[in-house]
């Protein structure tokens, strides 16, 4: 059933008023909030999220939770021969929305009612789920070495089990990672104009790294 125009006039008006409750509320959760992601750094891990409201469907609020292993993104730029310089001078919310990061580990989109009359408490009630999110995660994310075990509950590909290892100067293991079939594939990187993957990159870097070391 289409909505009326009154409900469509009632999600925009909420909308707008999304980004401003994020501000408002943000500090209550140690959170930072820029260019619509809310997120936090903890340790080897970022943390973040969207907030926002589905134009088909009024009374939800949708609220999407991502993590990513954001203390490999330089390593991932040096591997594939990018400035550093003007990498490391993007600010930091750059690891959050930047193109060339690394992929997230974990999403999870879930749907909380909201109440139009009292917003600023709904907004809260996401704020909290995010927080406790946040909470269960780090008890297993202590740090990125753990993505080289099996883990079900994230999405770790070969790619990334490499980069960990290259992380901790295991050039050997990260190439014998880096050839095997892997289940999990990174969505999001990219070849550059002559065709070259990220993955070509590493192993060209991890090559290197190993002859330089004999």
């Amino acid at each position: 059933m289409a909505m009326t125009r009154e409900e469509q006039k009632e999600i925009r008006e909420l909308k707008k008023l999304i980004p401003i409750e994020l501000r408002r509320q943000r500090k209550e959760f140690d959170l930072q909030f820029a260019h619509g992601y809310l997120y936090r750094f903890e340790g080897d891990f970022l943390y973040y999220a969207i907030l926002s409201i589905p134009t088909n469907r009024i009374g939800d609020l949708s609220i999407s939770i991502f993590v990513k292993p954001w203390v490999l993104n330089e390593l991932y730029w040096a591997a594939q021969e990018m400035d550093l310089e003007e990498m490391r001078a993007q600010p930091k919310s750059f690891h959050v929305r930047g193109a060339f990061t690394m992929n997230d580990i974990f999403y999870q989109g879930k749907s909380i009612p909201y109440d139009k009359d009292n917003f600023e408490y709904s907004v809260h009630e996401a704020l909290v789920l995010f927080d406790e999110n946040i909470v269960e995660h780090k008890k297993y994310l202590k740090d990125i070495h753990i993505l080289t075990e099996e883990m079900k509950a994230y999405n770790v590909s070969n790619l990334t089990k490499a980069l960990v290892l290259c992380y901790e100067e295991k050039y050997k293991e990260a190439l014998d990672i880096l050839e095997q079939e892997g289940t999990i594939s990174d969505l999001y990187t990219h070849s550059d104009a002559t065709g070259t993957t990220a993955k070509d990159y590493l192993r060209q870097y991890l090559k290197q790294k190993i002859a330089d070391n004999q």
